[in-house]
């Protein structure tokens, strides 16, 4: 069934409040400034107010062409800057992995294979497409980064220094100004607590820092809130965006360089764990699965994941669904730390999120959102949205 919808604030009543108008308040905490959002959006002159959004097409797995294609999964889904949309699965058999379709939805071509030869994969994680793009893809069995063109073809292959242990599943971004934000395993010095680190990387691989830490690596029955002490990150053009774990509540604000700039806080709703919720979060997990024995809370934290448009715009993804249209609420905020707008936006996985914490269920490029979903059919599909910012 199409969908359009439009959200948008009562101008009048955000008019009436002067505060609205002139943005957040900004405070400085032990020499950062900290940007402290209230609980509505804010009236930002050069920002939009309100935004509408209209179903174009949906790239459906559960049809018979792309079963034929060999496309029966959706691993990650980006475009690029001519609005060809990359739809990626996982490996299975000899099926392709990379699925290319046009700006209307069309199915074009398919290309990389599983193996070990040029251009080949063995263990495929699918990173954001680049500014050229390029298609990069992370080979954990290889250790390397292999970047593909439009067509396919391999354009470059980037072997990791021995010793860095990439965990992909938990997140790696290139950024514009070409260094590598992702998260490793780091041994300390007397070799009996294992660190997950979130670290920055220069294009070829050389550690420049460590941005923060975290024990993932306890037994289940140690955790006090698993939820609450896992960071999430993410990445723009200009900024790298860490919240959740010490961090707590704030978005810790970086530039490319590592170099903390501000903080963000925006205050959120608690939404409590249902008895359903528990379930879908277990849903994927093997019977053995570690996941199984950890103890989940009652509340979700505050940040299901973090993510940015290609203007630059932080996209703050809530546990907090939107009743209408069944989509994780998302504050939108500007690039100076301003909440301008509070929409649904993607059908976030709650299953993928315990196992691997990265979001690619929602993409926002070309004023369009891609939107993930997962149908009544265990099928999943791809939503393609017209945005339109006011």
């Amino acid at each position: 069934m199409k969908r359009s919808v439009f959200i948008a604030f009562a101008s009048l009543f955000l008019a009436a409040c002067s505060s609205r108008i002139e943005g957040p308040k900004r405070i400085v905490e032990n020499g950062i400034e900290v940007v402290v959002n209230d609980t509505g959006p804010y009236l930002v002159k050069g920002e939009p107010h309100a935004l509408s959004l209209h179903e174009e097409f949906r790239i459906d797995t559960e049809s018979d062409a792309l079963s034929v294609a060999g496309l029966s999964d959706i691993a990650a889904v980006d475009a690029d800057s001519r609005g060809r949309i990359y739809v990626c699965q996982r490996a299975k058999g000899r099926d392709p992995l990379i699925f290319q379709f046009d700006n209307r939805g069309n199915f074009l071509k398919s290309f990389g294979r599983i193996g070990q030869g040029p251009g080949e994969i063995q263990s495929p994680y699918y990173l954001r497409i680049t500014a050229k793009d390029e298609i990069p893809v992370f080979d954990r069995s290889a250790n390397r980064l292999i970047f593909l063109d439009p067509d396919g073809r391999l354009a470059v292959t980037k072997k990791l220094l021995p010793g860095i242990n990439l965990l992909p599943q938990m997140g790696i971004s290139l950024l514009e100004n070409g260094n590598i934000l992702a998260f490793y395993i780091s041994q300390r010095e007397d070799q009996k607590i294992q660190m997950l680190v979130a670290g920055l990387f220069g294009a070829d691989f050389q550690k420049i820092r460590d941005l923060l830490e975290w024990d993932a690596f306890k037994k289940p029955e140690e955790y006090k809130n698993f939820f609450l002490e896992r960071p999430v990150i993410g990445a723009s053009k200009a900024a790298i965006y860490v919240g959740g774990g010490k961090a707590g509540n704030d978005i810790a604000v970086y530039d490319l360089g590592g170099r903390l700039k501000r903080k963000i806080r925006v205050p959120f709703t608690p939404v409590k764990v249902s008895p359903g919720s528990r379930a879908e979060l277990l849903a994927s997990a093997p019977q053995n699965h570690p996941a199984r024995r950890l103890r989940i809370p009652d509340l979700f934290p505050p940040f299901l994941s973090l993510f940015s448009d290609d203007l630059g715009r932080l996209y703050i993804a809530r546990f907090e669904i939107e009743k209408d249209s069944g989509t994780n609420l998302c504050d939108i905020i500007s690039t100076d730390g301003g909440l301008i707008l509070r929409a649904g936006l993607g059908y976030n996985d709650l299953s993928r999120y315990l196992l691997e914490p990265r979001s690619y269920d929602v993409v926002i490029k070309n004023d369009r959102c891609y939107c993930v979903r997962e149908k009544a059919s265990g099928f999943k599909e791809i939503i393609v949205f017209s945005m339109s910012w006011l």
